[in-house]
């Protein structure tokens, strides 16, 4: 995605939190530096290892204490004895049993199931350990990740006036590149996964038009988006007691002109609106569709603007 949507460093909460989207058990959540990710990986695989060596040595210990109660036996016990004192690694008990059972199998006609017992509950061990090696790893994320952000940006973006006006020029820009990229028919969704949610479908019809029949020239267009959940739509991070669910319906129309418009020059007013000096002789199209209390509310376009331009912004 462009490096305009690039989130500032800064801004994100370095440390433990809960993403909530995962639950309270799996959304446990400590969010590092790179250098310090890599550090856990490797510190995270040495703590398996170790773990489960000491894990699998004591539960060899326990089961030759269990195994020992002083009463007579026969070689082949006496040998388990013996090799399961030594507290042997997995691999090297199920070569170890493999060697007795051969030793002993034709001495002892149950030599095989009593040692198949010590060699499946090794093999189990030694698969359980590559999988805890291997997944240990998981833990740690470094690709599409999920952080938790804190910016006073946050509000509604043409109200907030705290916001500075390059922020906003950037936000704007990466947001044409987003819609130009991650909506039909240009998709590509290798950059598309900037948000929570890539898009947010809406539910589209037909209807009577909102206005007095007179202006309207078409039906109405009926855009609905249904209840959006504010952790899944907008990611929040929100408890499940304070969730809330939003819902937008908006209904257009295209309107008529005549009456409605005028044209006339620009005044000092309407260049501090559009940014920037007028040009002699410059004119706007007025547009008025309703009663207001301030003279200035109304909207108008720069017939210069509307003729070099395919965009159109009312102010």
């Amino acid at each position: 995605m462009s490096s305009q949507l690039e989130l500032p460093s800064h801004l994100v909460k370095r440390g433990y939190w809960v993403n909530r989207s995962h639950g309270p058990i799996m959304g446990q959540t400590i969010t590092t530096d790179a250098k310090t990710g890599g550090v856990i990986v490797a510190l995270l695989a040495v703590i398996t290892s170790l773990g489960m060596t000491h894990l699998w040595h004591l539960l060899t210990f326990i089961y030759h204490q269990t195994r020992a109660k002083g009463r007579p036996r026969d070689g082949l016990f006496r040998h388990q004895q013996a090799m399961l004192r030594t507290l042997p690694t997995p691999s090297a008990l199920i070569a170890e049993s493999t060697k007795l059972w051969l030793a002993w199998r034709r001495v002892s006609d149950k030599a095989l199931s009593r040692s198949i017992g010590h060699i499946s509950v090794a093999l189990i061990f030694v698969i359980g350990s590559l999988a805890a090696s291997i997944f240990s790893s998981s833990i740690v994320t470094s690709s599409n990740l999920e952080v938790l952000v804190k910016s006073g940006n946050c509000g509604r973006f043409s109200d907030n006036a705290s916001v500075p006006l390059s922020y906003k020029a950037n936000l704007s820009a990466g947001a044409e590149t987003y819609a130009r990229d991650c909506y039909p028919p240009n998709f590509m969704p290798s950059r598309c996964n900037v948000f929570i949610r890539p898009s947010i479908p809406f539910k589209s019809e037909m209807v009577q038009c909102p206005f007095q029949d007179k202006i309207c020239r078409t039906q109405g267009l009926s855009l609905d988006s249904g209840l959006l959940d504010l952790n899944d739509a907008f990611g929040l991070n929100l408890a499940d007691a304070d969730r809330l669910q939003y819902r937008r319906k908006s209904v257009c129309a295209v309107l008529s002109l005549n009456g409605y418009t005028r044209v006339e020059d620009m005044t000092e007013t309407d260049a501090k609106a559009i940014g920037r000096p007028l040009f002699p002789g410059e004119q706007a199209i007025y547009y008025q569709y309703g009663s207001f209390l301030v003279d200035d509310s109304e909207m108008f376009q720069t017939t210069l603007g509307a003729n070099s331009s395919r965009e159109y912004d009312a102010l």
